[in-house]
Formats: structure tokens, C-alpha cells, sequence
């Protein structure tokens, strides 16, 4: 295990923030974070019986980075929220919210 810089933990390797969609088109956008998002992905279809895929993600260095980069996105989706995590609008708006928050972390 390595140390992470920010918050000083030991860390097992970088985190996973991700955008899951409906196949369909339909609303709602799922964001969240994970170490595994694909795995996540199967968790998110078993519970929503619906046909959702893995519509973007980035990866961040440590959980600590992962679940700040979440909660600024959450912060500007906030507007939008359906409930939870969920969100009623576009997966590229979410995509486009996810890169500038990456974006930002990585200056």
C-alpha cells in the first residue's frame, strides 16, 4: 500500500467517478464513485431492471480525490436531482459537468 498525498491514508489504488445511463434515452443520469465502476454498473441494472450502461468515467488517484470530485458534480447537478444520485438530464451534461470537475482537480 502507498500513501496518499492529500489526506494522508493508505490507499490501494485510484478511484472511479462515473456517469451510468439508460440505453434508451431516458432520464434519469446516475453519478457516482467506486474502485470498480463496471462492476458497480451490474449492481446499478440488477436494481433499476432496466437497460443501463456505463456511460463515462475518470479516474482520480485516491478515494479521498474520487469523492471530492463527486461531491462538487453532485453540488452543480443539484438542480436536477430526481433523487439520491440520480439526475433528469442529458448523460452528455453530466459527462461535460464530470470533465471540468476532473479538469479542475488535475490544474
Amino acid at each position: 500500500m502507498r500513501q496518499c498525498q492529500p489526506c494522508g491514508r493508505s490507499v490501494c489504488g485510484s478511484c472511479w467517478l462515473y456517469v451510468v445511463a439508460d440505453r434508451s434515452g431516458g432520464y434519469p443520469v446516475k453519478v457516482g464513485i467506486s474502485n470498480h465502476p463496471v462492476r458497480r454498473l451490474g449492481q446499478h441494472r440488477k436494481d433499476r431492471r432496466r437497460d443501463l450502461y456505463l456511460a463515462h468515467r475518470v479516474e482520480l488517484r485516491c478515494q479521498f480525490d474520487a469523492a471530492a470530485a463527486e461531491a462538487l458534480a453532485l453540488a452543480i447537478l443539484e438542480p436536477r436531482r430526481t433523487r439520491g444520485d440520480w439526475f433528469d438530464c442529458s448523460p452528455a451534461l453530466v459527462i461535460d459537468v464530470i470533465n471540468s470537475v476532473h479538469e479542475g482537480m488535475a490544474a
